[in-house]
């Protein structure tokens, strides 16, 4: 409750809350717009992607962590012969 512009800020924000209460409590009759579901499906799809890009890039690192660990191995073990 900021003094002067405290209503004037709030309002965009009930405006806004009170819409997607609207839409997601009063279902429509037709359900779901067409465009929303297959842009929600590909939206869905690039999430699953980036997370698979993700773990895929972690278990890389891993690997050539691991590589380079051995290959210091190796040279530390050929060096003290």
């Amino acid at each position: 409750a900021v003094p002067g512009v405290g209503p004037s800020l709030q309002k965009p924000f009930q405006e806004y809350l009170e819409a997607q209460r609207q839409k997601l409590h009063h279902k429509s009759e037709m359900g779901t717009p067409q465009g929303e579901n297959w842009l929600s499906w590909l939206f869905e799809k690039l999430v699953v992607v980036m997370v698979c890009y993700f773990i895929l890039s972690i278990i890389n690192s891993m690997a050539q962590s691991y590589a380079k660990r051995m290959q210091q191995r190796l040279n530390s073990e050929e060096k003290t012969k």
